[in-house]
């Protein structure tokens, strides 16, 4: 049964938009965002920015300075976060940088917990481990990685033989996701902002991490780069908003080759910050873009063609989330506004 009727319901208040702005009160650029699993019903937000903080937002609440005790916002970097995601207790923050650092950050007390480094360049991407969930202790410790892929998305006849210092967010060369493979710790999939590749890695100890299967997106003879991946629910599927302006879908079983691919006759991605959101019950994509200031929405199993624009944004759309436990709730953030559509 197709679910378009109820994206077509949905609605955006003005108590439900968010501004952001730096201390000077120029504008501040939200990138992503995401919900806490079950803390508070669910209806905790977690936003990062440009200006290196995090904000938390009652999405069950309003704007309105009567509600302000229910949002806070704390520093954990000197530079923009541009991934954050909720451990599966809902205690800690996985946070990511263009300091080229991770942290970890306890929500109550919005203590870092530790920090991650050896990354060369803007970290865009971290995510928890599935089932090895591990709280760090301490007092800010540093971690250094166990193992590490150099180049591991820049094909070797197009390395740089000079590194430049990275200033933006919107430098290439860079690994832009990278996800645990379901059920498999030695194993990883990564995606690629140069090579427009999606490889799947055996990084099992005592060897050197190798590629297993890999796939490249192409248009008119030249790659097209992976902003965002995500893994559904049933975690058989894998989604991917690729830079060519569509959605592609593979089964995990098999990625070397796409299973469906979604388009809109309006929809562009073009652009590295724009993210993928899957519902909770893998009916639903939702995704930024970076051409008509929309969020986009398909019905996974509908036409992949045709997709459900929710208007409203003035800028590029980059971070979209679902709420964790109900189709009712779906945010979408875009260059200095953020809008929940309910």
């Amino acid at each position: 049964v197709s679910g378009r009727s109820i994206l077509q319901r949905f609605q955006c208040y003005e108590d439900q938009i968010y501004y952001f702005y730096f201390p000077d009160y120029t504008s501040c650029t939200p990138f992503v965002c995401d919900y806490a699993h079950s803390a508070n019903d669910g209806n905790l937000l977690a936003v990062p920015d440009e200006e290196g903080r995090i904000s938390i937002i009652r999405t069950d609440k309003s704007n309105d300075i009567s509600q302000g005790q229910y949002h806070c916002s704390f520093y954990c970097h000197a530079n923009a976060v541009v991934d954050v995601k909720w451990s599966r207790d809902d205690t800690m923050l996985l946070t990511s940088a263009a300091d080229s650092k991770s942290r970890i950050m306890d929500v109550e007390t919005q203590q870092c917990l530790g920090t991650f480094i050896g990354h060369r360049a803007i970290l865009r991407s971290g995510n928890w481990h599935p089932t090895n969930p591990r709280k760090y202790l301490g007092s800010y410790p540093m971690y250094g990685p166990i193992k590490a892929v150099p180049d591991a998305h820049v094909e070797p006849n197009s390395i740089i033989k000079k590194k430049r210092p990275v200033k933006t967010i919107t430098a290439g060369r860079t690994v832009t996701c990278a996800l645990f493979y379901p059920n498999e710790e030695e194993k990883v999939i990564t995606s690629g902002s140069f090579d427009g590749a999606i490889k799947l890695w055996d990084c099992r100890a005592g060897r050197s991490p190798s590629t297993l299967q890999a796939t490249h997106f192409q248009q008119n003879g030249r790659r097209k780069g992976i902003s965002d991946m995500k893994i559904d629910h049933s975690e058989t599927r894998l989604f991917s908003v690729c830079m060519d302006s569509s959605i592609y879908m593979h089964y995990l079983l098999d990625l070397t080759e796409p299973a469906r691919r979604y388009t809109d006759p309006s929809y562009n991605s073009s652009c590295f910050t724009i993210k993928l959101s899957v519902s909770h019950d893998d009916q639903f994509l939702l995704a930024g873009s970076n051409n008509s200031n929309n969020v986009y929405a398909w019905d996974v199993d509908g036409d992949p063609t045709v997709a459900h624009a929710f208007e409203g944004h003035t800028d590029t759309v980059s971070g979209v989330a679902w709420h964790k436990s109900n189709n009712y709730q779906v945010n979408g953030y875009k260059m200095r506004k953020k809008k929940r559509l309910q």
